[in-house]
Protein backbone atom coordinates (compact mmCIF):
# COMPACT_ATOMS: atom_id res chain seq x y z
CA UNK A 1 0.00 0.00 0.00
CA UNK A 2 1.46 3.44 -1.12
CA UNK A 3 1.41 6.45 1.19
CA UNK A 4 -1.35 7.96 -0.67
CA UNK A 5 -3.58 5.11 -0.11
CA UNK A 6 -2.99 4.52 3.09
CA UNK A 7 -3.47 8.31 3.95
CA UNK A 8 -6.71 8.00 2.43
CA UNK A 9 -7.44 5.12 4.35
CA UNK A 10 -6.84 6.83 7.84
CA UNK A 11 -8.74 9.88 6.27
CA UNK A 12 -11.57 7.24 6.02
CA UNK A 13 -11.57 6.02 9.39
CA UNK A 14 -11.57 9.45 10.81
CA UNK A 15 -14.27 9.97 8.91
CA UNK A 16 -16.47 7.04 9.96
CA UNK A 17 -15.62 7.63 13.84
CA UNK A 18 -16.59 11.03 13.38
CA UNK A 19 -19.51 10.33 11.54
CA UNK A 20 -20.73 7.57 14.67
CA UNK A 21 -20.17 10.61 16.74
CA UNK A 22 -22.20 13.06 14.50
CA UNK A 23 -25.30 11.26 13.68
CA UNK A 24 -26.94 10.49 16.64
CA UNK A 25 -26.32 13.98 17.94
CA UNK A 26 -27.05 15.68 15.00
CA UNK A 27 -30.65 13.82 14.75
CA UNK A 28 -31.21 14.34 18.35
CA UNK A 29 -30.75 18.47 17.71
CA UNK A 30 -33.20 17.93 14.80
CA UNK A 31 -36.14 16.45 17.34
CA UNK A 32 -35.09 19.04 19.86
CA UNK A 33 -35.12 22.34 16.97
CA UNK A 34 -37.58 24.89 17.11
CA UNK A 35 -37.25 26.48 14.27
CA UNK A 36 -37.06 25.05 10.76
CA UNK A 37 -33.91 26.70 9.43
CA UNK A 38 -32.18 24.37 11.92
CA UNK A 39 -33.65 21.53 11.19
CA UNK A 40 -32.89 22.44 7.17
CA UNK A 41 -28.83 23.35 8.39
CA UNK A 42 -29.10 19.79 10.18
CA UNK A 43 -30.03 17.97 7.73
CA UNK A 44 -27.48 19.58 4.91
CA UNK A 45 -24.72 18.92 7.19
CA UNK A 46 -25.82 15.45 7.72
CA UNK A 47 -25.93 15.10 3.95
CA UNK A 48 -22.76 17.03 3.23
CA UNK A 49 -21.32 14.44 5.52
CA UNK A 50 -22.35 11.64 4.12
CA UNK A 51 -20.84 12.86 0.59
CA UNK A 52 -17.50 13.65 1.66
CA UNK A 53 -17.77 10.18 3.29
CA UNK A 54 -18.51 8.85 0.27
CA UNK A 55 -16.12 10.35 -2.14
CA UNK A 56 -13.29 9.43 0.19
CA UNK A 57 -14.52 5.62 -0.05
CA UNK A 58 -14.73 6.04 -3.89
CA UNK A 59 -11.04 7.43 -3.95
CA UNK A 60 -9.94 4.38 -1.98
CA UNK A 61 -11.58 1.90 -3.99
CA UNK A 62 -10.61 3.44 -7.22
CA UNK A 63 -6.55 3.27 -6.45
Amino acid sequence: MDMDSQNLQSILETSMDFWKIVLPSSLLLRKKAKSSTIKIFVTFLNVFLKSVQLFSFWLIILQ
